[in-house]
């Protein structure tokens, strides 16, 4: 048996390695959410989808241990066990992808949508507003389809573990496509969308690049998504479900992985901004200096039209947008806005 080829080694690898590099960023977006004060639905819809990336990540490597061979290498009875576990990867998937996207892109798509709805769009709804509201609608609609799919693949459910009873089911290889289709599409929207949008802000070029770099990481998730819509194209053309599925659902926890990175990259640099600020605010009160009650920044370290404080008239922001801009519950100034954690990069952009 030992000589057998199994997938099993790297669905843990892979695991492991996206959810220790991913825990940091999750970890860095709580310190931040905890020194502002300030919990966003963003920031639950984060945690949700991080949990699910996790619950995922197991349950594919459970189903990698059962059936991550070769199907001449797979008993009938773990291929059964296989298929029970592979319709709950699926549902998990589909929930965790739309979590991740709906709620970070914000940035990227996860959770992506629905920050960067935050990020790049003011209470005037521009062409951006509409934009993002329209991919965040689509990709909320679209996986909840398909988490509904698969949950009702088969009626009665039971046809889906025992296919010799009485029944109808879905067709599991087009739904297999139609998902990869859409995780493609929404994958290179999310990389898209707030490339589009940073690049209207009112920054020289450099800076441009500087606060698109952030995204960067997404562009990793849109190579993965486009290795797994040919993996899937493939299962198409093969009767070794068990292992080009085992593969797919290993590509799809990577992916997954990565949408979550992308989407608490800006997390991280606010949680070390922080940090030092909080560290040097304490050198001084232990040496007896004075500590300035700085007032807060009228726009946001990547604001398009930085605002002079002592002259300058505000653009036409409504009452709300103003004090997401400028309301700051702390004694002392840490963070340019408590709002929102990733208040800094959003930027006042001319109509």
């Amino acid at each position: 048996m030992d000589s057998i080829p199994t997938l099993f080694p790297a669905a843990m690898a892979t695991a492991v390695v996206l959810q220790s590099i991913g825990l940091p960023f999750i970890i860095a977006r709580a310190y931040v959410v905890r020194r502002v004060h300030r919990l966003g639905i963003e920031d639950i819809l984060s945690y949700l989808a991080w949990a699910a990336s996790l619950v995922l990540a197991v349950l594919v490597c459970i189903n990698a241990h059962q059936v991550g061979r070769h199907k001449s290498d797979v008993s009938k009875e773990q291929y059964i066990e296989g298929i029970k576990m592979l319709d709950t990867v699926y549902i998990f998937y589909a929930l965790s992808a739309g979590l991740a996207k709906v709620l970070v892109r914000t940035h990227r798509t996860e959770k992506i949508f629905l920050q960067f709805k935050w990020l790049f769009t003011l209470p005037m709804r521009d062409t951006a507003y509409y934009v993002i509201t329209g991919f965040l609608a689509a990709n909320f609609l679209a996986y909840s389809t398909f988490i509904l799919i698969y949950i009702f693949m088969c009626w009665p459910r039971k046809k889906i573990y025992h296919p010799e009873l009485k029944g109808r089911c879905l067709g599991w290889k087009e739904i297999n496509i139609a998902i990869g289709a859409v995780n493609t599409v929404s994958d290179i929207e999310a990389l898209l969308v707030p490339v589009w949008c940073v690049w209207r802000m009112h920054l020289d070029r450099k800076r441009k690049i500087s606060v698109i770099a952030v995204f960067a990481v997404g562009a990793l998730a849109v190579v993965v998504g486009l290795l797994g819509m040919c993996r899937r194209v493939r299962i198409l053309r093969t009767n070794d479900y068990t292992w080009h599925l085992t593969g797919l659902n290993i590509m799809c926890v990577a992916e997954i992985g990565l949408v979550i990175i992308s989407a608490c990259c800006p997390a991280l640099k606010h949680a070390l901004r922080l940090r030092k600020q909080g560290t040097e605010l304490n050198t001084r009160r232990h040496s007896g200096a004075t500590v300035e009650h700085s007032p807060p920044p009228s726009v946001l370290d990547y604001g398009a039209a930085r605002l002079d404080q002592a002259h300058a008239s505000p653009p036409k922001l409504s009452v709300v947008s103003e004090r997401r801009l400028m309301d700051t519950p702390y004694d002392v100034q840490t963070s340019a806005s408590p709002n929102n954690l990733f208040s800094d990069t959003r930027a006042i952009v001319s109509k």
